[in-house]
């Protein structure tokens, strides 16, 4: 039960950062662009949303002395689909924004770098052994979640205003 929850928390993060990178292009109008980073929040906010699942996971398999090795690979393969997203809104950078989507493309480049960061902080937090240093880790992963949380409503602040 636990193995097929796992694979489909895999399938939904898998599919959720392919979506956002296929939808980036070059010849972007500026309600593209609009339509685009808001659908890049929406995807980051639900990769923040899965990590919480997954930390779930494996702090149950730590409390019952279960490997978490399913949740290091799916923890793994959003790393790399976080690394691909974040050139992807780097990318974006480089073309014609004004001032507003600018601003809520640093507040998503941000987002997606903490998210990364807090990916790489569950996967130490996996192989950690010693219980200070699982604790430690997990003050982080909180500590950073708050920050992704306070960057999402900075967000909706600025997709208000731009209207």
């Amino acid at each position: 039960m636990k193995r097929k929850s796992i694979w489909k928390l895999l399938i939904v993060m898998m599919t959720i950062v392919c979506l956002t990178t296929s939808t980036l292009s070059a010849a972007m109008t500026s309600s593209d662009i609009d339509q685009n980073l808001t659908k890049i929040q929406e995807d980051l906010k639900n990769v923040q949303k899965q990590l919480a699942s997954v930390l779930e996971v494996i702090y149950r398999n730590k409390l019952e002395n279960k490997s978490s090795n399913d949740s290091e690979k799916i923890l793994n393969y959003t790393h790399s689909e976080l690394k691909k997203e974040i050139n992807d809104l780097n990318y974006l950078e480089t073309g014609k924004l004004n001032s507003v989507q600018s601003a809520k493309l640093q507040v998503l480049i941000a987002s997606a770098n903490i998210l990364d960061y807090m990916v790489t902080a569950l996967i130490d937090y996996v192989q950690a052994e010693e219980s200070i240093e699982q604790l430690q880790l997990l003050k982080v992963y909180f500590k950073l979640d708050t920050v992704i949380s306070q960057f999402m409503i900075d967000y909706d602040y600025f997709k208000a205003t731009s209207y």
